[in-house]
């Protein structure tokens, strides 16, 4: 279910039920909207925002996934008691007018409670199975998170956007949060069962987080692994000629090196297998940028430019061999097939 602009409430009539749901995924709604006062006034009944009346005409406690933009407090606040049968929550970055995905930087008022309420959240649910988080630009103090719902992980996503906070912290040199080779270590303690894993491994240049992939690589279960890597190298700026973003001449970051390429994202992926003691790891995707987000976000999406965001797929073919594509040469492989 996704609103628009223009629709900033169902038609909650009184009396009215709406449809019970096991599976919701909401876009661009707003919790915070009330009535107008003067037709609460006429109805006799104190206004009442999105959030409470969905509340009121749902039965919650039988929802099993659920797929949300970034919430505010009144999401939290209403919610909070309301999700006892929930075993999959996404919380993602919120998409803006122009379709832009929006991150919770640190110049944003309140960034730091936000955060801080999302963990009580979150370790206010029933042990998840699946828990997706993106677009906090700092990362959530995970041991509270894990001490609810480390055991019963199956599928767990750490990631943040590569730049996403660099312009809003007024600092150039800004890199998206990463855990450290102990957080990670932590992780794998006390969430050991994941079979689905995606995490941001922070890297510095001339090198690939080779001790960040053997930590991971502790992970026995694990099946299906996604890497993030930083595409870009802050800390050194280069002229792009031409770059037609915002039809002027750029000064950008220079890529990061190594690259990731076929050989590259091969050799990694053969290196994962050999570290894995159980040989579970089926599919790895190897990221470098912020690849494929959501069309209409950020610059990337409208106007060519020279620091292209790259992504590999390998996988474990029948026969024990390893291979690897990118993406857009297979456009007859659908995500099944990975």
């Amino acid at each position: 279910m996704s609103s628009n602009t223009n629709q900033r409430a169902f038609p909650f009539a009184q009396n009215a039920r709406f449809t019970n749901l096991t599976s919701l995924s909401v876009s661009r709604y707003d919790w915070n909207h009330t009535r107008s006062p003067w037709i609460d006034s006429i109805i006799g009944t104190p206004p009442r925002s999105n959030a409470e009346s969905w509340r009121d005409v749902m039965d919650w406690a039988k929802l099993e996934i659920l797929d949300i933009e970034l919430p505010p407090t009144i999401f939290l606040d209403t919610f909070k008691d309301q999700l006892s049968s929930l075993r999959s929550l996404t919380f993602r970055p919120q998409w803006g007018f122009w379709g832009n995905e929006g991150t919770i930087c640190d110049c944003i008022p309140n960034a730091k409670e936000m955060r801080n309420a999302y963990v009580s959240f979150i370790s206010g649910l029933s042990p998840l199975h699946k828990l997706s988080i993106s677009g906090t630009g700092q990362l959530l103090s995970m041991d509270p998170l894990l001490h609810k719902h480390g055991h019963s992980l199956r599928s767990l996503t750490i990631h943040e956007f590569e730049r996403d906070c660099t312009h809003q912290a007024g600092n150039e040199t800004w890199t998206r949060p990463s855990m450290t080779l102990e957080e990670l270590k932590r992780l794998r303690n006390m969430a050991p069962s994941p079979d689905s894993l995606t995490l941001d491994l922070y890297r510095e240049r001339g090198q690939w987080p080779t001790e960040a992939l053997d930590v991971v690589s502790t992970f026995d279960n694990v099946t299906d692994l996604t890497v993030h890597v930083d595409l870009e190298d802050p800390t050194r700026m280069t002229h792009a000629d031409p770059c037609y973003t915002h039809r002027r001449l750029c000064v950008l970051p220079e890529l990061m090196e190594p690259r990731l390429n076929f050989n590259v994202a091969q050799s990694i992926f053969r290196h994962f297998r050999q570290q894995q003691h159980t040989k579970q790891l089926r599919h790895l995707q190897l990221v470098a940028g912020d690849y494929a987000r959501r069309k209409g976000g950020g610059l990337r999406s409208f106007h060519y430019h020279p620091n292209e965001p790259v992504m590999y797929r390998c996988r474990v073919e029948s026969d024990g061999s390893n291979f690897c594509i990118v993406p857009n040469c297979f456009e007859d492989m659908d995500d099944e097939d990975w």
